[in-house]
């Protein structure tokens, strides 16, 4: 009786034992399995880039190392008697915009001035929002932080970060001598006169009268820089929210492009992703279901070929309408031989439902 009493704890323990390593090698699976899936993503993604991808941005990299090591030197020297010059700053962010819609990425994308971009400069391929919505994406931005932290996760007054502006990254430029501006989409909350030394927003449309929005967005980029940005001693930042190629609310169509880029796509049959099918959608777990907005979202512009082509060629017809007003803008800095004083930026605040 002895015996079986000892011998009843030890059985417990062997199978507390038993059930410990069974839930190790579980999420031991659970994890080797996730890192080789998203090994065999990153490995696809980079089997479809140009072959020409890698080197220019290992060039980058190089010149990167090589202009902190001048600029040390340089700051050096200054504290003899000269002042480091700061970079200007152009943000240009657009909305709804995934991230391989460039040319450069996908040859049926027209964006030369975005090639341009990505070729003399630097691509950053594991950029990601933490929050694919749009106000809480630009309020990341602003912050540096997550949403549950800055807890923008409504759009009406008062934003919780605003209580905090100083501490964001558009208020540090401005306390540390740059002239800011902000033009187009804005969203989380109201500007407020005291955030940017100029701004003008807007939203929530593709056309107001004759104008398009992205031509607004263009025209107020060129007056910031031909009229706002100070004296010429004083460094600028300016932040150029594009709204396209956001779609139009409440809209059938959804899409309204430039007249200037009508002419765009129409001898064109656009590819669409292998995930783009009905079998893809029924392998998604079950909380995507029918009401998810992504998918109703999707019957709205895709749930039939013609329709499909329709809305992806005006979808593509905005970003090359956004494309054209960048190059507006740079060539604007090439013009007043600022080009090479001035930091350049693309980025989006979320992807899209393709």
């Amino acid at each position: 009786m002895a015996e079986s009493n000892e011998a009843q704890p030890r059985m417990l323990r062997r199978r507390r034992f038993a059930c410990i390593t069974i839930v190790f090698l579980i999420v031991l699976y659970a994890v080797v399995s996730n890192f080789l899936i998203n090994k065999q993503m990153l490995k696809e993604f980079l089997d479809n880039v140009p072959n020409d991808y890698s080197q220019p941005v290992a060039d980058a990299l190089r010149d990167l190392v090589s202009s902190v090591d001048e600029e040390t030197s340089t700051g050096e020297e200054n504290n003899n008697g000269s002042s480091d010059k700061k970079l200007n700053i152009l943000l240009l962010y657009a909305d709804d915009w995934r991230f391989d819609s460039v040319g450069y990425l996908n040859p049926e994308v027209h964006t030369p001035a975005l090639n341009r971009l990505a070729t003399e400069g630097m691509l950053f391929t594991e950029n990601a929002v933490t929050t694919s919505i749009c106000w809480i994406s630009r309020a990341c931005l602003a912050t540096g932080q997550h949403y549950a932290r800055h807890q923008t996760i409504s759009l009406p007054d008062p934003v919780p970060f605003h209580n905090h502006w100083n501490e964001t990254l558009f208020a540090k430029l401005k306390d540390n001598g740059y002239v800011t501006g902000m033009v187009g989409k804005w969203q989380p909350g109201i500007v407020k006169e005291h955030m940017f030394s100029h701004a003008n927003g807007y939203y929530g449309f593709h056309y107001s009268g004759e104008d398009h929005i992205t031509d607004m967005n263009e025209r107020d980029a060129l007056d910031f820089l031909r009229n706002k940005r100070g004296n010429g001693d004083e460094p600028f930042a300016l932040f150029v929210n594009f709204f396209a190629p956001h779609h139009k609310d409440g809209s059938k169509e959804q899409y309204f492009p430039q007249k200037t880029t009508e002419h765009l796509y129409n001898d064109k049959n656009i590819t669409f992703g292998p995930t783009c099918t009905e079998e893809a959608w029924e392998k998604m777990p079950p909380f995507f279901n029918d009401n998810n907005d992504g998918r109703v979202r999707w019957r709205d512009r895709f749930d039939e070929p013609s329709k499909a082509q329709r809305m992806i060629k005006n979808y593509f017809r905005l970003i090359s309408g956004v494309d054209m007003a960048c190059g507006k803008i740079i060539e604007e800095l090439e013009k007043q031989n600022l080009i090479d004083d001035t930091l350049i930026v693309f980025t989006t605040d979320n992807g899209y439902y393709l």
